[in-house]
């Protein structure tokens, strides 16, 4: 059950005060710093995902080496501070109005209002006169709450999110396409050449011809029927960011993807010009470009690099520094706008989706006078190069790097 009542700045901030100085967990033990940050984060940033990787290293301190998934201290720490949540409002905490809760399955808290208290719920007597009067209003209710409950009880962003994905609001479709990887499937067994992504390709492609040469399947047939772990995860990031206004989503495969769809709807391309063919066919001249691990600077200027690499660290080829460009165009139709997602790796193009989910990232481009709005219902085109860096494929840090506007 929801409650139609917004919960302000300050009583947040009351709350969160409360809770620190209740008692409910000791100062300077992991609870409490887990308590402080996670709350924090409630308060200041209550639209940005949190993962197991950031919790550890900055709010309690653990190594950049750490592995969230042999560690699990982050994991039971939660569960801890989850039920001392729930037993401080049963217990010294039960008259507050305004309530820290860690919904379960996830790691940040929301502040919510308290159920109301049980005196407020009893039968009181109606005078027969008004019986019928009642009992229009309550027909009245019953249609327009549920309205009037999925309108309002969706919450704003933060004014920097706001800003950017505010025509996505507007009830206009997004589509969102994700790059699907091209396979061969031979006999039960899968093939992928990471430089082929047109079954086309292959008749032309030397390596693959040798595989199929010393393989000698019998039958071979391609499929798109995989995509990579970053373009999920920003797949979720984006839906879950915008089905919380209200946008109305249409989510399709690059390869099933036709140019009749992008029509009179915004859309955002996931992932880089080999996994969604319709990229190199934008009728836009861009300054930048996502080719062979880099983003290229096409048209560098005094002391800037002709391009931007991804940097590999270990052995087998781990990304511990990673580029990605975010391209905004206008749609195909008017008062709807185009963004694209590009990286040559999966990596990037998850941290292309945290940084335009974060309201600090945002907040840079705005700071910058990046024209995130449209004028005159028309949207102005431009580039931004963003890098991140990464450790084990969870991004650690994100940064801007440069921008370019678009004629």
């Amino acid at each position: 059950m929801f409650y139609l009542v917004e919960v302000t700045r300050e009583e947040k901030e009351r709350e969160l005060q409360n809770l620190l100085h209740s008692g409910m967990v000791r100062e300077k033990t992991q609870l409490h710093s887990l308590l402080v940050y996670l709350g924090t984060k409630a308060l200041e940033t209550p639209a940005e995902p949190l993962k197991e990787y950031t919790i550890g290293v900055d709010a309690l301190g653990k190594p950049t080496d750490y592995d969230p998934r042999i560690d699990p201290t982050i994991r039971v720490e939660v569960a801890k501070l989850r039920k001392k949540l729930a037993e401080h409002y049963q217990g010294a905490g039960a008259g507050h109005p305004v309530r820290l809760e860690i919904p379960k399955g996830a790691y940040l808290p929301v502040f919510v209002v308290a159920p109301p208290a049980a005196e407020s719920l009893r039968r009181r007597v109606v005078p027969r006169g008004w019986v019928l009067a009642l009992a229009g209003v309550a027909l009245a209710a019953a249609i327009v709450t549920p309205w009037l409950a999925e309108r309002w009880s969706r919450p704003r962003l933060a004014p920097e999110l706001e800003t950017f994905w505010a025509p996505h609001f507007d009830g206009t479709p997004t589509l969102l396409v994700y790059g699907a990887l091209l396979f061969l499937k031979m006999q039960g067994t899968y093939f992928r050449n990471p430089d082929v992504n047109r079954p086309e390709d292959f008749a032309e492609n030397a390596k693959t011809q040798r595989i199929l040469g010393a393989l000698e399947p019998r039958e071979s047939r391609p499929t798109h029927t995989f995509t990579g772990v970053g373009e999920a995860e920003a797949l979720f990031y984006l839906t879950r960011l915008l089905a919380s206004r209200g946008a109305q989503l249409v989510v399709e495969r690059s390869n099933t993807v036709g140019w009749e769809d992008l029509k009179n709807k915004h859309v955002v391309f996931l992932g880089g010009r080999k996994f969604n063919p319709q990229l190199p066919d934008l009728p836009f001249k861009p300054k930048f470009q996502a080719i062979n691990r880099k983003i290229v600077n096409l048209e560098p200027g005094a002391g800037e690099p002709a391009e931007y690499l991804t940097a590999s660290l270990t052995s087998h080829g781990e990304i511990t520094e990673e580029y990605a460009l975010i391209s905004v165009y206008p749609g195909f139709t008017p008062r709807t706008r185009l963004v694209t997602l590009e990286c040559s790796s999966t990596e990037g193009t998850l941290a292309a989706a945290e940084f335009l989910t974060r309201p600090d990232m945002v907040g840079q481009l705005l700071a910058r006078g990046i024209p995130l709005k449209a004028e005159n219902g028309v949207f102005r085109p431009f580039q931004v190069v963003i890098g991140a860096k990464l450790n084990k494929g969870v991004v650690v840090s994100l940064f801007y790097k440069t921008h370019r506007a678009l004629s």
